[in-house]
């Protein structure tokens, strides 16, 4: 017998809005799933996981905001469930899965990644700083241009 885990005593144990799971493709949904118990779930989860059982997951075939060319990570206790959901997936036609392992595991693989990503987000900044920059300086050079000649 399943029981039901009432949504006011789940937490998640890493919620950061910076290291919540974000798809490679931004054309693509992309899902993080905890494919432990609701009982495992309800001490506690990684970012915006939802909860499908590893024996459920073949259910996300029929969810409509799902489909198989999306993002999914798959994580559990250790790794053996979300191995075997992982393989599931893979039989089912889902293009786009992996398993980054058990819960400690899978909370470094998503810091790593939400740091790695605050870097290329900076240093993109930084280079349409320089192009702005650049930009405004050869704006400035036309417009001085331009005065010279209405001068002359």
């Amino acid at each position: 017998m399943r029981r039901t885990v009432p949504p006011a005593i789940v937490w998640p144990l890493y919620s950061s809005p910076a290291h919540t799971y974000k798809p490679s493709n931004p054309l693509t949904m992309s899902h993080l799933i905890d494919v432990r118990t609701p009982e495992e779930y309800a001490t506690g989860f990684l970012g915006n996981a939802i909860n499908i059982p590893y024996q459920d997951i073949a259910s996300l075939v029929a969810r409509p905001d799902t489909k198989k060319s999306d993002d999914i990570t798959l994580y559990c206790r250790s790794g053996r469930r979300s191995g075997i959901a992982l393989g599931v997936l893979k039989e089912l036609g889902f293009v786009n899965v992996r398993d980054i392992g058990g819960l400690e595991e899978a909370r470094e693989v998503l810091r790593m990644e939400a740091e790695a990503k605050q870097i290329e987000e900076r240093e993109k900044g930084g280079r349409e700083k320089r192009a702005d920059r650049e930009g405004m300086r050869e704006a400035s050079r036309r417009l001085m241009e331009g005065l010279r000649d209405l001068g002359e």
